[in-house]
């Protein structure tokens, strides 16, 4: 089965980040919001897990958390980006850290932000 591309949205400001996926339903299989610069996250007032994949200033895998539970936190402290993304995409995607560039990459040069959720495929 071919998996679509992985398709990432910004949260670039101090309330987007703070928010991050509360106020958004369930991520899609190819969804993920991109957190920048951040070297935490928080799952409180979740009700579903994600995964969490944290990268440093050159977009290398510094640290990856499968399933975190709602009401959890997950801290790596040499990252500038942590990425939410659907629970189980990294398992489903071994490939992940590169899928996660080549999506951050792009939504760094189309400057998808965080107000442009709904527009994603």
């Amino acid at each position: 089965m071919a998996w679509p591309d992985l398709q990432l949205v910004l949260a670039h400001t101090f309330v987007q980040r703070l928010c991050g996926l509360w106020l958004h339903p369930p991520l899609a299989l190819n969804q993920g919001l991109c957190l920048m610069p951040c070297n935490a996250i928080h799952t409180v007032g979740m009700r579903h897990a994600i995964d969490v994949v944290f990268l440093d200033a050159r977009g290398q895998l510094r640290k990856r958390v499968d399933g975190l539970a709602p009401m959890r936190w997950a801290v790596c402290n040499k990252a500038r980006y942590a990425v939410e993304l659907a629970a189980g995409y990294c398992c489903r995607h071994p490939d992940h850290a590169d899928r996660i560039r080549q999506a951050l990459k792009g939504a760094l040069a189309q400057h998808r932000r965080w107000d442009d959720w709904r527009q994603i495929p």
